[in-house]
């Protein structure tokens, strides 16, 4: 393994870092056709990368009848104390994102029914020009102006830290019911794909 800027190597593709991501996610043993079918790349690809990590230390092969199961060499230095924590650290990301605005707007002292995530980050199609779309379902529009306060400060942090933007969608209850009974094109998508940071299942609140 090359010791000084290791992880030009090891981490110099993203077809590597996906394959890393997955292994330190769950390091049970893939065989090279399973991580090409979670990558969604050709089986020649994942093996040829994996050749290349093989060599590098730090995924090693077992032999399994016909096929290798691969894993995170977890004895290997880099693994323990690089990788593993990098990709532990990159999965607190959209965490720490949501946590700030749910905080924000929890402080706001408007009445807040519901806080999700929608869009790309939840069904992870997201890349590097998305922002972070959170719906903010309120009990009545009036503090609307309050709840904008308290996350507007917000946007520059963010900005900042994590080089995306918040895309907040605020509406009051009345106007979330009242747009899903329209059909709002937006408003089922919400429904079909999202995660609810606080308040009651979005699905409850138009029965």
């Amino acid at each position: 393994m090359k010791l000084r800027n290791a992880l030009d190597k090891i981490v110099g593709h993203k077809v590597k870092a996906g394959i890393l991501r997955v292994l330190c996610d769950k390091n049970t043993g893939w065989t090279g056709r399973q991580l090409a079918k979670k990558l969604a790349i050709s089986p020649t690809t994942s093996s040829k990368f994996l050749k290349e990590l093989v060599g590098e230390g730090v995924v090693f092969a077992k032999g399994v009848g016909k096929s290798y199961l691969y894993q995170l060499n977890e004895r290997s230095y880099v693994v323990r104390n690089i990788l593993t924590p990098l990709f532990e650290k990159e999965k607190e990301i959209v965490g720490n994102i949501v946590s700030r605005v749910k905080k924000a707007v929890l402080k706001s002292g408007a009445k807040i029914e519901a806080i999700a995530i929608f869009g790309s980050i939840v069904k992870k199609t997201d890349t590097s020009k998305s922002d972070v779309d959170i719906l903010i379902i309120i009990g009545d529009l009036k503090d609307k102006p309050r709840v904008e306060d308290g996350i507007n400060g917000l946007y520059k942090t963010i900005a900042i830290d994590f080089n995306t933007a918040v895309s907040p969608y605020i509406l009051s209850l009345s106007q979330f019911k009242k747009r899903y009974e329209k059909k709002s094109p937006l408003v089922n998508e919400i429904l079909k794909s999202y995660k609810l940071l606080y308040g009651k299942p979005l699905e409850r609140m138009v029965a």
